[in-house]
């Protein structure tokens, strides 16, 4: 079985993943960041069966339909798909908020497998009045609410649950939403590295708490942080060679949006700097697999240690 899950939706893409996967051993799942250069390997791995469960799931990250793609893997897509494993649940990530419907990728997806969308302004405004349940509020103040929690579905389920402890009976008015309900935040992760690199601890805890409210995994953060500070890395050293934009795309087989914003914070970053960070990152991230730090903690740690760094 093979799965497309788009969509800026956080939250509910990750609960239609621990939906899909709920009788897989948790053993038997794993996590693994999308390039188009290990793609045959992805497939390979998708052949083996699991040593820990008779079903396995491997759930792409960051998996994105371009042209060098369609150019270069789906061939092997195709031919996968004509004789998949059907032990195998192959779930492809894409935090896309549009995805090229017209690829022949999306098309083979479509006609072979299963696919989820999760944009975050569908059907909000239903689901939010589902939400309510029994709770007297007007439709102006339910959407009121929503232009001021935003419309991630897990925030809005929790200041739902807010307003609930709060006015079991009567209605909801305007004036208690206000008093309530918490203000929208976007969770940036660009934000959360600068503030890391320029070592101003408050700001990187206040964008790390707004991640993890958006149920994001502290593991996958401190991944997701490392990975960010390497195409840096990489994209500075090969903007000194004289590459250009395109071409860095290509050799390090990202998407250009990635390559154009990795630019823009290369020439701020030393790269002794960045270095520095992968090496503690590193280090954490071994930390928590052998089980010397809780996960929980080891980004937190790494932050309040930010000021005795380089």
């Amino acid at each position: 079985m093979i799965y497309l899950l788009y969509g800026e939706d956080l939250y509910l893409k990750k609960q239609k993943i621990v939906e899909i996967t709920k009788d897989i051993d948790k053993n038997s799942i794993s996590w693994v960041d999308f390039n188009d250069d290990e793609w045959e390997e992805i497939l390979k791995k998708s052949q083996t069966n699991s040593l820990f469960g008779d079903k396995q799931a491997i759930i792409v990250n960051d998996f994105v339909i371009s042209s060098d793609f369609e150019k270069n893997n789906l061939s092997l897509l195709e031919t996968y798909l004509k004789n998949p494993n059907p032990n195998t649940m192959l779930i492809l990530n894409s935090n896309c908020g549009q995805i090229e419907k017209r690829k022949k990728t999306f098309k083979l997806l479509k006609q072979k497998g299963t696919i989820f969308s999760f944009l975050k302004n569908e059907n909000v405004f239903e689901e939010t009045k589902k939400l309510f349940d029994n709770l007297k509020i007007s439709d102006q103040n339910i959407r009121y609410f929503i232009t001021l929690v935003g419309v991630n579905h897990g925030i809005i389920k929790n200041e739902i649950i807010k307003l609930k402890n709060y006015q079991d009976n009567g209605e909801i008015t305007k004036e208690i939403i206000d008093q309530v309900s918490s203000k929208y935040q976007e969770p940036n992760l660009w934000a959360l590295i600068d503030a890391v690199v320029n070592k101003d601890v408050p700001k990187a805890f206040s964008h790390y708490e707004v991640l993890l409210k958006y149920n994001e995994e502290p593991i996958k953060i401190i991944i997701a942080v490392a990975n960010q500070l390497r195409i840096i890395y990489q994209v500075k050293k090969l903007k000194n060679m004289s590459y250009s934009n395109d071409d860095i795309a290509k050799k390090l087989n990202i998407h250009p949006y990635r390559v154009k914003l990795a630019v823009g914070k290369s020439k701020t970053y030393q790269s002794k700097q960045i270095v520095f960070l992968l090496n503690q990152l590193a280090d954490y991230d071994i930390a928590i697999k052998t089980g010397k730090i809780e996960k929980e903690l080891a980004f937190e740690y790494f932050m309040l240690n930010l000021e005795k760094q380089f």
